[in-house]
């Protein structure tokens, strides 16, 4: 497990290019995805370190994709990015913080 890896799911592109830039200056290694088959395809190869999961994800995708992580990743961190309040965040997520 790396921990300077990210896994980062959003379906907005500007949200995924700010986030990956971001995280990359702070010297992250930053593996964007746009779709759930695309973070399925990264965590089952191995991609493990941190998810984070965009709340623009539908709430049954981040709670797919973060079960997946948890089976392949059981001791990498998943970050839930929020949009103020939101019904249901994954029960396997670590920690939930603002956009």
């Amino acid at each position: 497990m790396d921990r300077n890896t990210v896994v980062s799911i959003s379906p907005s592109r500007e949200a995924l290019v700010l986030r990956q830039t971001t995280l990359q200056n702070a010297g992250m290694n930053v593996v964007s995805v746009l779709t759930p088959m695309q973070a399925r395809f990264e965590i089952q190869m191995g991609r493990c370190g941190n998810l984070l999961i965009c709340h623009r994800l539908s709430a049954q995708a981040a709670d797919d994709i973060a079960r997946l992580y948890r089976q392949y990743c059981p001791k990498g961190r998943i970050v839930l990015i929020t949009n103020g309040p939101r019904e249901k965040i994954p029960a396997e997520a670590d920690v939930h913080i603002p956009e």
